[in-house]
């Protein structure tokens, strides 16, 4: 299937009549340690995107590469072994060779706004954000999906049904690769699920991880054997990938279709 900007205007159309529902994926260009894509929360986002639009006859859209983050709190720089006096913003950690793209809340806002106007002013009944880039629930103000949800708030009308979603919001499984992580298991198994061709897990040594040289977070220190993507399954990302798209469908057969 085709994303929004490699359509012309006759299949658009004819998704907007049969359907109406569009689909929009975020992320940021973040790094995601050395096995993992830049783009690794975008492509996830736009992976349950994809299928989801494919199987009900909606669109989606190129993913919008922004991502909000904050400065690490003591608190997390504690948890991951660095200095808890050292300033550091997002993944932007010291001993990683590449620094992350980030935006202001503002400038997120303003580009998730322009999107769904865009939707909006043509005729779409309906609009889902999808995104999959985490923050720090203790600054809501400057966490990314906060943001969206908000905006999608201010959209959302009985003409244009609007709604956020997440990976997790529609997963109903249970285990240690779907938990909330930064380019570990979980996400690995995530990213598995929808562009395997992407992954190296051979650039990952074996055994336990360091946060600070990997640009990998969990809550520890010291990333866990049992947490080391090298760990991720093709059988368990395939289970994740099947779960999340059939009760996304199944949510909006009954809910809009």
């Amino acid at each position: 299937m085709r994303s929004f900007y490699e359509l012309r205007p006759e299949h658009i159309m004819e998704s907007r009549e049969k359907c109406g529902i569009a689909f929009v994926p975020v992320g940021p260009l973040e790094w995601h340690s050395y096995h993992l894509p830049f783009g690794t929360d975008a492509m996830i986002a736009e992976g349950i995107a994809k299928l989801v639009a494919e199987k009900i006859g909606g669109i989606y859209f190129p993913p919008l590469l922004l991502g909000t983050d904050q400065t690490r709190t003591a608190e997390q720089l504690d948890a991951w072994g660095f200095d808890k006096s050292e300033d550091i913003f997002g993944m932007n950690f010291p001993q990683l060779p590449l620094k992350s793209e980030y935006c202001s809340p503002e400038e997120l806002a303003i580009a998730v706004t322009r999107r769904l106007k865009f939707i909006r002013d043509n005729k779409f009944k309906a609009a889902f954000v999808i995104d999959h880039h985490g923050g720090n629930p203790d600054y809501p103000e400057l966490e990314q999906k906060e943001i969206i949800k908000n905006v999608c708030k201010k959209f959302n009308s009985p003409d244009f049904k609007v709604e956020f979603t997440d990976a997790f919001r529609f997963c109903t499984l249970k285990g240690t690769h779907i938990v909330p992580d930064h380019a570990t298991l979980s996400e690995t198994t995530f990213l598995l699920a929808f562009r395997p061709e992407l992954i190296f897990l051979n650039r990952i040594p074996e055994g336990e991880l360091i946060p600070a040289k990997m640009g990998m977070v969990t809550g520890r220190a010291v990333i866990t054997v049992n947490e080391n993507p090298r760990n991720a399954l093709k059988v368990l990302a395939d289970e994740f990938r099947e779960n999340v798209i059939n009760n996304f469908v199944n949510y909006i057969k009954e809910n809009y279709l």
